[in-house]
């Protein structure tokens, strides 16, 4: 053979030797291993949440009520996305109400269950809105809820102190009328039916202030039921919760009607 010739052989030899499928399988598992970490959907939560809603007894809630846990703890302490102040209060007031259900699926009213689906979708669509900021330290949220039974009053007052949210309490609608001229309120809190003006009536009233045009009002009642939310809504209610309830479910539900929209 001639030197070119041998020279030529080398070449193919030492090519034909050299690991192709190493060489193109490397950069793959480099790009695995380096793969930022995939962050916590709410996608599950809302799935399982709204299967909540259409499933009867305790026993069969019970299976979903734990995988739901599970979910909104790890969103919970994974995501970077939610920020302190009102969503972070939030995500941590909706795990410890799920929590509670946990342990006692038969307090999963249907009320409940709703306030727990309208939470989980108000927070997937106040983070999918854009860039989160977490709010001022000095950002101070105010309530006034107004009942003529002293029990609920104090009641819905520790459901606020959970929340994070200055309360202002008042036994009668005329009284709550006059504070809401004296202070700024971010959310009612009225009973529906109360003697003298009605939770209807005192929201009626509360409305013609263009102050309070778009401020969440949220009926406390006895019924719960397709009925309550025609009402509520016909009204001027944002909202409503049905008797009993839990102070993590008012809180929970105040909480998701003060995020931003």
């Amino acid at each position: 053979k001639t030197p070119e010739t041998q020279t030529s052989d080398q070449t193919d030899v030492s090519s034909s030797t050299e690991p192709e499928s190493v060489g193109d399988a490397m950069p793959l598992v480099a790009d695995i291993s380096h793969s930022p970490p995939k962050q916590p959907s709410l996608q599950n939560c809302k799935a399982i949440s709204q299967k909540l809603l259409t499933t009867q007894g305790g026993a069969s809630r019970y299976p979903l009520l734990l995988e739901l846990h599970e979910s909104l703890h790890a969103f919970s302490e994974q995501s970077q996305s939610v920020p302190l102040g009102l969503a972070g209060n939030l995500c941590d007031a909706l795990d410890g109400l799920v929590h509670h259900l946990c342990h006692q699926p038969g307090a999963a009213t249907s009320s409940t269950l709703r306030t727990v689906f309208q939470a989980i979708n108000s927070l997937d669509a106040f983070l999918k809105h854009g860039p989160v900021v977490a709010p001022p330290k000095d950002l101070e949220y105010r309530a006034l809820a107004v009942d003529d039974q002293p029990e609920v009053l104090a009641l819905v007052q520790g459901s606020l102190e959970i929340a994070g949210i200055r309360a202002d309490t008042s036994k009668d609608a005329t009284e709550a009328l006059a504070l809401s001229k004296q202070h700024g309120y971010d959310i009612f809190l009225f009973d529906m039916m109360m003697p003298g003006l009605t939770g209807f009536e005192l929201c009626e009233k509360i409305r013609e202030s263009s102050r309070y045009k778009a401020t969440p009002v949220v009926f406390i009642t006895g019924a719960d039921g397709f009925d309550s939310r025609i009402r509520s809504a016909s009204r001027g209610g944002s909202d409503f919760i049905a008797k009993p309830f839990m102070p993590t479910e008012l809180a929970v539900k105040v909480l998701f009607h003060l995020l931003p929209r």
